[in-house]
C-alpha cells in the first residue's frame, strides 16, 4: 500500500504543470472587458476558490491570476488592456464561462 502511494506521488509530482506550460497552449477563451483589472482578478478569484489558492500579480500593465493546488496550476489568467486571456487545465464547462463572464 505504501509503494502504491509513493508511486502516485511520484506520478502526480510528474504531472506538474506551471502557469508558462499553460500559457504555452492554446487558449480556452479570450474576453474583452471595460471593468478594472483588479476588479476582474478579484471577482475570478472569488468565483474559482475551489481550484486552490489564488495568486494575484500585477507586473508591467499585467495582472495575472493564477490557481495552484497540490503543485499544478489549474487555471491562469491574464488580464491586460482590456483583454482577458483565460487557460486552464480542465475543460472549460458552461459553469466556468459562467463564472467568469460574470466577472467581466
Amino acid at each position: 500500500m505504501k509503494a502504491a502511494l509513493v508511486l502516485f506521488g511520484v506520478v502526480l509530482a510528474g504531472c506538474a504543470t506551471t502557469a508558462e506550460e499553460l500559457r504555452s497552449k492554446e487558449p480556452k477563451a479570450i474576453y474583452t472587458t471595460q471593468r478594472a483589472p483588479s476588479e476582474v482578478a478579484g471577482c475570478i478569484a472569488e468565483s474559482f476558490h475551489a481550484l486552490g489558492p489564488a495568486t494575484v500579480l500585477n507586473r508591467a500593465g499585467r495582472t495575472t491570476v493564477t490557481f495552484q493546488g497540490s503543485g499544478t496550476t489549474g487555471m491562469a489568467v491574464d488580464i491586460e488592456g482590456g483583454r482577458i486571456t483565460l487557460w486552464r487545465l480542465l475543460p472549460y464547462d458552461a459553469e466556468a464561462r459562467r463564472r467568469v463572464e460574470g466577472c467581466i
